[in-house]
């Protein structure tokens, strides 16, 4: 069975748009990985709030509805860039069935052109 996904992206500053993760690099860079990988995106979350809380529109709605409705087969996947990155690991341990990409990501984390072929 052909795995899904939605794709969250979240950029809180202008630095780090300006750098290189804006939200449109971040989308490219998620779906080449899961084009790659065989992965069907079903939706792409945007959002634009600080890490410093989970106090984030796009993320508890979705969150909400994954946590009603999520299957098996259905996967999270987000770029990591939040200094609360432990305890973010930690809340979707719990209640996604999470594969890490980041280690994957490292590279096109620091270059966007990384996954440019």
């Amino acid at each position: 069975m052909k795995q899904v996904t939605y794709l969250y992206i979240r950029v809180s500053t202008d630095e780090q748009a300006d750098k290189g993760y804006s939200q449109i690099n971040q989308d490219e860079m998620l779906r080449k990985f899961c084009s790659i990988n065989n992965i069907d995106v079903r939706k792409a979350i945007f959002e634009d709030h600080s890490a410093k809380t989970f106090n984030r529109p796009r993320w508890k709605e979705k969150f909400d509805q994954l946590n009603k409705s999520v299957k098996d087969e259905e996967k999270a996947y987000k770029i990591k860039l939040s200094e609360l990155q432990k305890k973010i690991d930690t809340i979707e341990e719990k209640y996604f069935a999470l594969k890490k990409i980041t280690n994957t990501m490292k590279k096109s984390l620091k270059s966007p052109d990384a996954y440019n072929h």
